[in-house]
Formats: structure tokens, C-alpha cells, sequence
């Protein structure tokens, strides 16, 4: 969104925001930030971090993906209050949740003691990191695959015939949907 927007919004409009990651930062992530900078973040010291502050505070609610995610906005921007806040986490439709019931009642038929990692090009899912960290925790019987370039339906549809999901984000990622999945299909 163009920056200069936000005085408009923020004057005009009644709004409500659902977060997703860590807008106050350049790189929408504190950790890549101190990554590619070699400093700790204070985007939100700087103008750029004033103005997604104030467009925030200009909502009626936010909505959170994850309690960490309120509170690491709220050290930085104190006035964002729990009055406005309300923790979301992940919204599901009912024909997902009917779905996913579906499949964790045929997991049962269909688990090959393997593991799954969900394949990303983003540096925040630590795809290379999980694997070593999968290698050298399972068992010599198991062994673990990386899906991707699944339609959604047809992954959790795959996952779902997995002994577990190994998840180990680099960052604060905020509620990764797929491991509320995993845990619902019935996956470690």
C-alpha cells in the first residue's frame, strides 16, 4: 500500500485489520531483517514504522494470528491496547474442517511412518535447518518426504497419510495454518 495513503485511511475510514506478519519491519520479519542487516530491528523507530503504527492504532480491532505476534507489536507500540486486540489465529470455512474430519478418520489406513516437511522457497520456513533437525532426531524405521506444489486439498489430502509434521520456522512466523492442520488431521 502506498504509505501516503495511510493518513486518509486512518482520517476517513472505519476499519479493522487482520495481521499476518511483522508490517513494522522492512522485511516484514525481525529475524531476516537482523539477517540481511546484521542489526536487531528498529524499523519501528523509523518514519516507515510511525506510519504502519499509526494506521494500527487507526483501526477499530486487530485481529492476531498468534499471542506472540500481539506482544512483540506491543513492546514496540504500547498504545496498540488489548482492548482493540483479539487473537485469531487461523479462520477455517466448514467445508475445510469437514474435509480435513474426513481425512483424519481414513488416517488410520493409510499412515507410512514418515514424516513430512512442507516445501517453501520462503527463508523463514528453515526448510534445509528442519531437515537436519528431522535427521538427526527420527528413528533409523522412519524417514520423512517435502511436499510441494500441491494444490491445498491434494496436500492435505498427502498429509494426511503422514506419521508427522516437522515444522521449525527461522523466524516468528505467526500461526503457521499448517501445523493447526497437521494437528487436526491427527499427525505428531
Amino acid at each position: 500500500m502506498n504509505l501516503n495513503l495511510i493518513p486518509v485511511i486512518v482520517a476517513n475510514l472505519y476499519y479493522f485489520i487482520t495481521e499476518y506478519d511483522y508490517k513494522f519491519c522492512r522485511y516484514r520479519s525481525i529475524e531476516l531483517h537482523k539477517k540481511e542487516t546484521g542489526e536487531e530491528c528498529n524499523c519501528h523507530d523509523s518514519d516507515y514504522g510511525k506510519f504502519i503504527s499509526s494506521f494500527f492504532a487507526g483501526s477499530e480491532k486487530i485481529f492476531w494470528m498468534s499471542d506472540q505476534q500481539k506482544e512483540r507489536y506491543q513492546e514496540r507500540f504500547p498504545f496498540l491496547t488489548d482492548e482493540k486486540s483479539i487473537r485469531l489465529t487461523s479462520v477455517f470455512s466448514v467445508e475445510d474442517l469437514e474435509f480435513i474430519e474426513k481425512l483424519r478418520i481414513e488416517k488410520s489406513e493409510k499412515n507410512n511412518k514418515k514424516w513430512a516437511i512442507i516445501g517453501s522457497n520462503s527463508w523463514i520456513k528453515g526448510i534445509e535447518e528442519t531437515k537436519q533437525k528431522l535427521e538427526a532426531f527420527l528413528p533409523e524405521e522412519y524417514d520423512y518426504d517435502i511436499l510441494s506444489g500441491l494444490d491445498y486439498k491434494s496436500l492435505l489430502r498427502k498429509l494426511s497419510e503422514y506419521e508427522g509434521l516437522c515444522f521449525m520456522p527461522l523466524g516468528g512466523d505467526t500461526c503457521p495454518r499448517i501445523v493447526i492442520e497437521a494437528s487436526l488431521l491427527g499427525l505428531e
